[in-house]
């Protein structure tokens, strides 16, 4: 299906004004934001913070775990890819599933005996949640300023998703609680907020060199 052109002008004034980077910067770009990721991770991992089991099963924890990485790289593929591929009706369908994830456990541990709650004790994971996505967000940015001139909104959904989904997943092997209002509150809650935080600050610095 060819482009109307209107679109296709659209494309070329940008194009124009704002010319993508080469194939070298982009790779090295990349290359250095899969380093932090992998550096952060390392070290979070290395620290003892994680992972740990508590009274959680372990195949529930490895299981959950398993499918947010799976989405953290569907949503970076997503957001990663060429401008013009695929809907952005299914882009945003991928950016919520991450968070749809989190909600399921809060309803998996909703079944449990709830204790006195602390929203004092919620405060470590959201913090750390939100720390670590933002870091691996960072980069992410970093990695794809400039390079997103048509739908940056879109594009922006996808990271910040995708950024939360590190996060949440780093944080989620560490915290041994299985009370429903503490994933509620510290870590879905954490999750949606550096994700709307990282998409928000994306949509400005991606579409511009």
């Amino acid at each position: 299906m060819s482009l109307p052109a209107s679109l296709k002008a659209k494309i070329a004034a940008e194009t124009r004004a704002k010319p993508s980077p080469t194939r070298q910067e982009q790779a090295w770009r990349t290359t250095m934001g899969i380093a932090v990721g992998v550096a952060v991770a390392a070290i979070f991992f290395g620290s003892g913070a994680g992972p740990t089991m508590g009274e959680r099963a372990p195949m529930f924890v490895w299981v959950t775990a398993l499918v947010l990485v799976a989405l953290a790289a569907r949503t970076l593929i997503a957001g990663v890819s060429g401008s013009l591929r695929g809907s952005v009706a299914a882009s945003k369908r991928i950016a919520v599933m991450p968070y749809v994830v989190l909600g399921a456990i809060v309803i998996a541990y909703a079944a449990e005996e709830s204790l006195p709650h602390s929203f004092a004790g919620d405060v470590p994971c959201g913090v750390k949640t939100m720390l670590l996505s933002a870091i691996v967000g960072g980069a992410a940015i970093f990695a794809r300023r400039g390079t997103e001139p048509i739908r940056p909104g879109v594009k922006a959904l996808l990271l910040g998703s995708f950024a939360a989904a590190v996060g949440a997943t780093m944080v989620f092997l560490a915290c041994p609680l299985e009370e429903p209002v503490h994933f509620l509150v510290g870590h879905l809650g954490g999750a949606v907020l550096v994700g709307g935080v990282i998409g928000g600050v994306a949509v400005r610095v991606i579409g511009t060199k």
